[in-house]
């Protein structure tokens, strides 16, 4: 009987983590949604290609030309 009730509060403590994981996922998806739209937002407001001018245009640091 100790063994069954053991597993079934080990069940329920998974539910409740997954539910805690699901929670922070849809929380991380709308973060995600709303930095989306408003990078589009600033897309079509200043008419440039933000994330195409973001991935072309990084810093080097150290002063080397990066290689191709």
């Amino acid at each position: 009987m100790e063994k069954h009730e053991s597993s079934q509060q080990k069940i329920a403590q998974m539910e409740n983590r997954i539910a805690e994981l699901e929670a922070a996922l849809g929380r991380k998806q709308i973060q995600l949604d709303f930095s989306e739209k408003m990078i589009e937002i600033a897309e079509q407001e200043y008419g440039i290609d933000i994330k195409k001018n973001y991935a072309t245009k990084r810093s080097d640091i150290s002063g080397e030309t990066p290689s191709a």
